[in-house]
């Protein structure tokens, strides 16, 4: 039989229970809406690398192949692609830490993003290409017109890990098609690039 103790018990540990089960699934939602530090991305002196025709609309994308939020961004990304008729090139940089080779940036996010029509994925050593562009965050698109404009700068998910319709895919898309040329920025929903 169950005596006022046990009874006392048992309501405590279902509330610490059900306690816990509400806090975590808060954490769990504001760190899925929670991006990383955005900053001003300015175009480097030195970018001739990352243009190679005048006159072209460059896609790049900034991601860590280690990082499960780049997933989505991925996604979005080949969705994207698949929609337009426009020709863009995108050029999807992969940070690879000092002193790895070639194959760290194996990932089936690297793989994904070899088959868009039009990437190409560079070996970011070191991050090289990330500091010069002041990129800190996994899945960092900037998108430049064909008169080479920065018109769109940050993630194109509606949060860490999350696929789906979204503001920034809408933005982008209208970059694209040039219904827009004014700079629009939007949130990084991604892990850090390279650990400060």
């Amino acid at each position: 039989m169950f005596n006022n103790e046990s009874i006392q018990i048992q309501a405590t540990l279902s509330l610490a229970a059900i306690t816990m089960a509400v806090g975590g699934l808060l954490y769990m939602t504001d760190y899925s809406y929670r991006a990383e530090d955005t900053v001003a991305v300015s175009r480097p002196a030195d970018s001739a690398v990352e243009f190679g025709l005048p006159r072209q609309n460059l896609l790049l994308f900034f991601y860590h192949p280690k990082c499960p939020c780049t997933l989505a961004a991925v996604e979005e990304l080949e969705k994207l692609v698949a929609t337009i008729q426009d020709s863009i090139t995108i050029r999807a940089f992969a940070f690879c830490p000092a002193g790895q080779n070639r194959d760290w940036i194996e990932t089936s996010a690297t793989h994904r993003l070899r088959r868009i029509h039009e990437a190409v994925v560079v070996p970011d050593y070191d991050g090289e290409a990330t500091h010069r562009w002041g990129i800190t965050s996994s899945g960092h698109v900037l998108y430049f017109n064909h008169s080479e404009t920065l018109v769109f700068s940050g993630g194109n998910t509606r949060g860490r890990g999350l696929v789906g319709e979204c503001q920034p895919t809408h933005e982008l898309l209208a970059r694209i098609h040039g219904l827009s040329s004014e700079l629009f920025s939007w949130p990084v929903y991604g892990c850090p690039i390279i650990a400060h």
